[in-house]
């Protein structure tokens, strides 16, 4: 969990960007390329993994992706700043960078791109202001 967290990797930028059909997460660190693209693959297989079922628990958004929560309720204090924003059924494809990988999560029902996207938006913030601290506290209140 907390040992693939891509922003446990020192010197690590995060950013979010609207894809075509998704949202593109972006992860870069110029000092460590090597071993952040090894953390960014591991949670997109995870997060694949999670969401084969087309399920929304657990995953690389809902859980699974980024440890026990980072991209979850359990990043925002146990889900309680969560209500509402849970992050839908997505697949997830990662793309090496020069400095970095990225990750275009696409949502596998179309109709849940907005939520996805908004959510993504949020996780991405609350990676940028805490990094994998509050992934300690898991997932659930």
């Amino acid at each position: 969990m907390m040992a693939n967290c891509p922003m446990n990797v020192p010197g690590t930028q995060v950013s979010a960007a609207e894809a075509v059909n998704g949202v593109t997460i972006t992860f870069t660190a110029p000092e460590q390329v090597v071993e952040l693209r090894r953390r960014v693959h591991a949670m997109a297989s995870m997060h694949n993994e999670k969401h084969a079922d087309g399920s929304s628990h657990g995953g690389m958004m809902g859980g699974g992706m980024m440890g026990g929560g980072m991209m979850s309720g359990g990043m925002m204090g146990g889900g309680k700043a969560m209500d509402g924003m849970k992050m839908p059924p997505s697949r997830a494809t990662v793309v090496d960078l020069e400095l970095g990988a990225s990750v275009t999560v696409i949502p596998i029902h179309p109709d849940d791109l907005q939520k996805l996207r908004s959510a993504v938006r949020m996780h991405v913030q609350q990676m940028q202001e805490n990094g994998c601290a509050m992934m300690e506290h898991g997932h659930g209140g």
